[in-house]
């Protein structure tokens, strides 16, 4: 006898995320990290960041950013101090009319 098992459902996106998202409004400075024709003609970055997780976050920026460029980045602080803190790969980016929406995976540091 034949036994049939009901469809298994596939995982969303958002089911098969390793860590959390929050969506935030937040503006970020970064900077290309390559010897790329594009990185060191326009090497300075603003980002506006959407959403924030421990394994990345998603952005809207002025520049398109191709899959696997390579960013350092910070977050102003209040006191004007300028030290890059976070780095990241490209993961996506998507242009949306004018501006491009990156996916950007933080690079675990070697200690």
């Amino acid at each position: 006898m034949l036994k049939l098992h009901p469809p298994q459902k596939t995982a969303r996106a958002a089911d098969r995320r390793e860590f959390p998202r929050r969506e935030v409004s937040l503006k970020a400075e970064a900077m290309r990290i390559g010897n790329s024709i594009e990185a060191h003609q326009q090497p300075s970055l603003e980002l506006k960041v959407s959403d924030l997780s421990e394994g990345g976050l998603a952005a809207t920026t002025h520049t398109p950013l191709e899959p696997g460029e390579r960013v350092a980045m910070y977050f102003p602080s209040h006191m004007g101090q300028h030290v890059y803190d976070l780095y990241g790969r490209v993961i996506r980016c998507d242009n949306r009319g004018g501006s491009y929406h990156i996916a950007l995976q933080f690079a675990a540091l070697a200690a």
